[in-house]
């Protein structure tokens, strides 16, 4: 069509339309692009149109960022999503964890926190029971019963090894925990 009409299209991108959907939940979404369907032909995932608020597997709502990608469960709950504004949830363990917006957070099927990006600097538990300090800004991974399984500390501090032996593992690094509570990765 535009060459018949002499244009030239050299350089230029065609946008493709958004696209309406329903979740495997039912509800209905709005894709910009890149939908992923299930077997019944329901979004799973995709890039979203607009700022969307849907529900978490716990039931409690979550605002997502337009532009980013958006994950359903199988039951059409979200299981991850960029975050459009800061925000507050539980783990696991019922410790309350609050959010950065812009980064992507992430849900257990019964809708607590996986994992996110710290708002402020923040102290949760081990496995063990020690305490750990994790820095503002950077991504915190909880176990299956809400306690650090991995951060950014926020200053030096020291655990014990699986060989009951103590560390010092320095700040602004990564430091993983075990099952137990012992350090099982860090920068010393």
């Amino acid at each position: 069509m535009a060459a018949m009409l002499g244009l030239s299209l050299v350089g230029t991108s065609v946008a493709t339309a958004a696209s309406s959907h329903y979740t495997p939940g039912g509800a209905s979404i709005v894709c910009a692009r890149n939908p992923v369907f299930n077997a019944k032909k329901q979004v799973t995932s995709c890039v979203l149109q607009g700022n969307s608020s849907y529900y978490t597997p716990g039931g409690a709502s979550v605002s997502c960022k337009a532009g980013t990608v958006i994950n359903f469960n199988n039951k059409g709950k979200v299981s991850s999503c960029t975050l459009l504004g800061n925000s507050s949830y539980y783990t696991p363990g019922g410790a309350s964890v609050s959010c950065k917006a812009g980064t992507v957070i992430n849900y257990n099927q019964s809708g607590k926190v996986n994992s996110c990006t710290l708002l402020g600097n923040s102290s949760y538990y081990t496995p063990g029971g020690a305490s750990v300090s994790c820095k503002a800004g950077t991504v915190i991974n909880f176990n299956d019963k809400g306690k650090v399984a991995s951060c950014i500390l926020l200053g030096n501090s020291s655990y014990y090894l699986p060989n009951g032996k103590s560390v010092s593992c320095k700040g602004n690094n990564s430091i993983s925990f075990d099952s137990k509570g012992r350090v099982a990765a860090c920068t010393r």
